[in-house]
């Protein structure tokens, strides 16, 4: 995963650019591992619990973004859409600092959804994340 977000999603002020930070920058899961172990069950089972999905998706770096220490304990076991409205986290507002973590307009809108989003986002962003790999390794004569 290419790690260049500047800025940390939840609070901004807090700089993740070396050197400049001073905040220990850590990879957070964006549905946290502990929060799709509480609700890997019913529905919901067949993405989270890696032996009856078609593959691991928690630990995917579908998942992954960097994220300050401080920010990751705020967000630890809390789901994606929780977090993001407690913290008044609007897309308009973090638009660029949501788009070098992969997370476009309408993964933000599958995050805010709850748990319904899930397959969709991780799908989506898995795309995102490969389109721009593969732009970057493409070979042209």
């Amino acid at each position: 995963m290419r790690a260049q977000a500047s800025l940390d999603l939840v609070d901004k002020s807090i700089k993740l650019g070396f050197p400049e930070s001073s905040e220990f920058v850590q990879f957070h899961y964006i549905y946290p591992k502990s929060w799709c172990n509480d609700n890997a069950s019913g529905k919901l089972s067949k993405i989270l619990d890696p032996k009856k999905a078609e593959q691991n998706w928690v630990d995917s770096v579908a998942n992954l973004m960097p994220l300050s220490r401080i920010s990751n304990n705020k967000w630890k076991s809390k789901n994606p859409g929780q977090i993001l409205t407690e913290k008044g986290i609007a897309y308009k507002d973090s638009e660029e600092i949501f788009k070098v973590v992969f997370i476009d307009k309408k993964a933000y809108s599958l995050l805010t959804n709850g748990a319904s989003g899930i397959p969709d986002f991780w799908n989506h962003r898995a795309s995102l994340l490969a389109e721009d790999f593969l732009n970057r390794v493409e070979i042209k004569i």
